[in-house]
C-alpha cells in the first residue's frame, strides 16, 4: 500500500441476518448505492481514536453470488483494500493490502460494522471509503457506495499572546492541528465562546468575549479539545446603579473580574479616585468623590476596564463679584459644568416668582462666565444638562426705589418705601433723606417703613443695602412741625410782665398759636416772631403762680400740628 505499508485494519464484523429473501439483482443494474451502502460514524476522527464504518447490503436474493471490494483512498490519492480472500464472518481479521481485493462470496442482505482500531496511526487528511459490489459470475459492477471522513491530530495549544486582557482584547493562539474549517473550530476563553477572526492550522486570531472570567483558554476541533492554557481576564463594567451621581453618594458597579480585596480595585472618576467600600469579583460599592463628569474606569490586577461615561452632579463654589447690576459680567466657579455653554442654565433670584435666566457667555468644566440679568437679590442656581448644581451662592443687586408714600410729609411722620432688593431685617437697611437718617420701623424684600425725624429736611431719598446705594431716588418734601428746643428763662415771677421770654426751635410761623397750659386751663399768649427758629413772648397779666407747659400749634395743609411741651415755672 503506497504511503502506509504497515497499516493494518482489524475489523470486528457482526452479521445481523434479515428474515426475508429479497429480489435478485440482474447484471448491469444502475449504480445508485441502494444495494450496497457504506457510511461513517463521524465526519472527523482525531488521532488516536478508533474509526467506525458501517457496511449495508439490501435487496439481494439469499445465496446470490457477489463480490465486495472495500477500499480506502488515502489523502495522497493512493488506495488500500480490505483483505484478499476474506469472508464476512464473526471474528475474522482483515488486512490492508495492495492487490485486487475481492473473491467469490455468497451472502444474504445485512449490516456489518467495521472498526479501524486506534493503534493504527493514519496520517491527518481527507479519506474516502468505497464499497463496490460485483456480480461474481460476470465480474460486472452492480452497485457502489462511498463516504468521506477526515482524520486530524488533536489540536495543541503552544502559547497565547497576550496572556491577559479585558473584554474586546485581540488574542492570538499559536499551536497546531486547528485545521482551516471555521465550522469545526471553537475557542473558549474564561468559560465563554470567543469569535474567530482568522484561522489557519497553526494560528487562531480571536478576542476576549463578553462575560469571560479569569481561567483557561482552549480550542475544540469538531468537539475534540486541546490542552488548556491559563488566561487572566481584566475587569469589565456591566451595569451602574446610576449614571448620574452626586459627590458623597454610593455607586454600585456590577461586572466581572473585580478583585475581592477592596483595596486592590481602583475606581477612577475622570481621573479622580473614588473610595471602594465593598468588593467582590462581580460587584463594587464606591463612594463618589468630588470628581468631574467624564469616563469611569475600574482597574484591577494592573488591567483597566473599558471606560463608561458618568455624569457627576455639578457643584457651585463661588460667584465673583457677588454683587452688582444688571449687565455686569460675573464668574461662577465650581465643578462638572459642561464646556458647551448652551448645556448650562443659570437662574438669578431662583425659587421666586421673579426668577430670571442669565446668558452664559463662556463655559468650561469649572467656570461659567455669565451676564447678570434684570433680576433681584436672591439665590443663584446652576443647572448642567438638567442636573441642579450642589452648593449655595447668591447675588446682591443694589436697592431700587420705585415709590414713596407720601412724598410730602411733616417731620415725625411715617413713610412707606416700595422697591426691590431690600433686606428683610431692619438693621441691614439704611434710609437717607437728604442729610437725615430715617428710623426704620419694618423691612421686607420690597417694602421699608420708616419715620422722618423731627429735624428732618426735604431731599432725595436713598436706600443703602449691603453697602450699595440706590440711584435716582424720589424727592421727598418735609414740612417741619413746630418744635421747641429751648426756653429762656425757665422761671419767671408772676408779676413780671415786662421780661421777654425767648423760645428757640423750628417750624415757627406768624400763623401759629402759642399757649400756656396748666391742667385743663389754656392761656393764649401774644408772641413776636423773630424768624423760623425763634420767637419771644411776655407773661400775660394775671398769670397765677404754678408750673406751666408751653405749646406751639400750627396748621399745615389742613393738618393741625402741635409742638412738644417743655415746662416753664411761674413763681
Amino acid at each position: 500500500m503506497v504511503g502506509v505499508p504497515s497499516y493494518r485494519a482489524i475489523f470486528s464484523v457482526t452479521i445481523a441476518m434479515l428474515g426475508a429473501f429479497l429480489v435478485a439483482m440482474a447484471p448491469g443494474i444502475s449504480i445508485s448505492g441502494e444495494i450496497v451502502k457504506i457510511t461513517t460514524e463521524k465526519r472527523v476522527y482525531t488521532n488516536p481514536e478508533p474509526i467506525y464504518l458501517l457496511l449495508t447490503l439490501a435487496g439481494l436474493e439469499a445465496g446470490y453470488p457477489v463480490d465486495i471490494a472495500v477500499s480506502l483512498e488515502l489523502p495522497d490519492g493512493t488506495s488500500a483494500f480490505l483483505g484478499e480472500g476474506a469472508e464476512f464472518s464473526p471474528n475474522n481479521p482483515f488486512f490492508v493490502v495492495r492487490s485486487w481485493p475481492f473473491s467469490a462470496l455468497r451472502i444474504t442482505s445485512g449490516t456489518w460494522p467495521i472498526r479501524i482500531p486506534e493503534d493504527i496511526h493514519l496520517v491527518p487528511g481527507l479519506y474516502t471509503v468505497r464499497a463496490d459490489l460485483f456480480d461474481s459470475a460476470t465480474e460486472v459492477l452492480i452497485d457502489r457506495s462511498e463516504a468521506q471522513f477526515t482524520i486530524v491530530d488533536a489540536p495543541y495549544l503552544d502559547r497565547v499572546e497576550p496572556q491577559r486582557g479585558i473584554t474586546g482584547t485581540v488574542v492570538v493562539l499559536a499551536g497546531e492541528g486547528f485545521g482551516e474549517d471555521e465550522d469545526l473550530v471553537k475557542v473558549f476563553i474564561g468559560g465563554r465562546e470567543a469569535t474567530i477572526m482568522e484561522l489557519t492550522d497553526t494560528s487562531i486570531r480571536t478576542w476576549v468575549p463578553y462575560g469571560a472570567t479569569t481561567g483557561t483558554i482552549k480550542v475544540l476541533v469538531d468537539g475534540v479539545a486541546s490542552n488548556e492554557l491559563q488566561f487572566q481576564v481584566g475587569p469589565y463594567i456591566k451595569e451602574l446603579s446610576s449614571s448620574t451621581l452626586s459627590p458623597g453618594s454610593t455607586l454600585t458597579i456590577q461586572g466581572f473580574n473585580f478583585d475581592p480585596d477592596k483595596n486592590k480595585n481602583i475606581v477612577s472618576f475622570n481621573g479622580i479616585r473614588g473610595t471602594v467600600t465593598q468588593a467582590s469579583e462581580t460587584k463594587l460599592s464606591v463612594l463618589v468623590p468630588d470628581g468631574n463628569t467624564g469616563p469611569l474606569t475600574v482597574t484591577a490586577n494592573d488591567m483597566t476596564s473599558t471606560p463608561t461615561e458618568v455624569t457627576i452632579t455639578p457643584v457651585v463654589e463661588s460667584i465673583d463679584p457677588p454683587s452688582g447690576e444688571a449687565g455686569d459680567v460675573v464668574t461662577i466657579s465650581g465643578r462638572n459644568f459642561s464646556p458647551v455653554a448652551t448645556d448650562n442654565y443659570v437662574v438669578f433670584n431662583a425659587g421666586s416668582s421673579d426668577a430670571f435666566a442669565a446668558v452664559v457667555v463662556e463655559a468650561s468644566t469649572n467656570q461659567l462666565i455669565v451676564r447678570v440679568p434684570e433680576a433681584e437679590t436672591g439665590d443663584v442656581k446652576v443647572y448642567t444638562n438638567g442636573e441642579e448644581a450642589q452648593g449655595d451662592i447668591s447675588f446682591t443687586y443694589p436697592p431700587e426705589v420705585d415709590s414713596v408714600d407720601p412724598q410730602v410729609v411733616v417731620a415725625g411722620d411715617t413713610i412707606t418705601i416700595s422697591g426691590r432688593n431690600f433686606e428683610d431685617k431692619e438693621e441691614k437697611n439704611a434710609v437717607l433723606l437728604g442729610d437725615s437718617v430715617l428710623t426704620i420701623v419694618s423691612a421686607v424684600a420690597h417694602t421699608i417703613t420708616c419715620k422722618v425725624p423731627l429735624n428732618g429736611s426735604s431731599g432725595e431719598l436713598k436706600v443703602i443695602v449691603n453697602g450699595m446705594e440706590s440711584k435716582g431716588g424720589p424727592f421727598v418734601a418735609v414740612l417741619d412741625a413746630p418744635r421747641i428746643d429751648d426756653i429762656s428763662p425757665l422761671e419767671i415771677d408772676s408779676t413780671d410782665t415786662r421780661t421777654s421770654i425767648s423760645v428757640a426751635g423750628s417750624g415757627f410761623t406768624s400763623s401759629m398759636t402759642v399757649e400756656l397750659l396748666k391742667g385743663s386751663t389754656s392761656t393764649t399768649v401774644s408772641y413776636s416772631l423773630t424768624d423760623y427758629s425763634s420767637f419771644t413772648f411776655k407773661l400775660p397779666r394775671g398769670t397765677s403762680p404754678g408750673t406751666y407747659t408751653l405749646q406751639v400749634t400750627r396748621t399745615i395743609s389742613g393738618r393741625t400740628l402741635k409742638s412738644n411741651t417743655p415746662t416753664i415755672v411761674v413763681r
